[in-house]
């Protein structure tokens, strides 16, 4: 597979399972020397850029759930 038929791949496969206004959390368990990966996302270009950036490392799979939209807000609030 080449970079472009991946992001088309993943383009696809957010618009199969996220519905307007919700927010994907990504895990990628054991990425190589970044341990475990993750990440909230509600832009497809930004989940899917980051995903082919992991391409050269070593991992198992990836995993994620949808997520209502509120989760981002709760997340900085808890970080602040």
């Amino acid at each position: 597979m080449t970079a472009n038929s991946d992001r088309e791949e993943i383009l696809r496969t957010w618009d199969l399972f996220r519905q307007y206004g919700e927010v994907l959390e990504l895990r990628i368990p054991k990425a190589g020397r970044y341990k475990t990966v993750s990440g909230y996302f509600n832009d497809a270009g930004k989940l899917a850029d980051g995903v082919i950036g992991l391409a050269d490392e070593p991992f198992a799979g990836i995993y994620f759930t949808v997520n209502l939209r509120g989760i981002i807000q709760r997340i900085c609030r808890r970080r602040s």
